[in-house]
């Protein structure tokens, strides 16, 4: 009987072992094959990011973003331009610094979609 039980642990041990020889080369083959898909992926999602998603971005900065910052802008200018005059209406003195601040950002706002892209190179 001793033998029998012996012969069994044996063919357990090796089953194990197998086993566990099995399971490491799965997980070792898996951990490499992950590298090897990385740079396709890398490829894949930079592909898409050209093609897909900086038109979608440009397309929604160039057409609603950038006309709703201008037109606050403009807002708080002519804001700004008529508190000017009534304070040149008040004291004879006109305050031109923060119209003229305004002006500047305003201009900037409505060129930017012509240069900006390039700026950051996403033309």
């Amino acid at each position: 009987m001793k033998n029998k039980n012996s012969i069994t642990k044996n063919s357990k041990v090796r089953i194990t072992k197998a086993l566990t020889f099995f399971c490491l080369l799965t997980v070792l083959a898996t951990a490499f094959s992950v590298c090897s898909y990385a740079a396709s992926i890398d490829t894949v999602l930079s592909g898409m990011l050209d093609s897909e998603i900086k038109p979608q971005i440009m397309g929604v900065i160039n057409h609603f973003v950038m006309p709703l910052v201008a037109a606050v802008i403009l807002v708080i200018l002519i804001i700004q331009i008529v508190k000017s005059y009534k304070s040149y209406k008040e004291h004879q003195e006109m305050q031109w610094e923060l119209p003229i601040v305004l002006l500047v950002c305003l201009v900037i706002c409505l060129s930017s979609p012509l240069w900006m892209w390039q700026m950051i190179g996403w033309a």
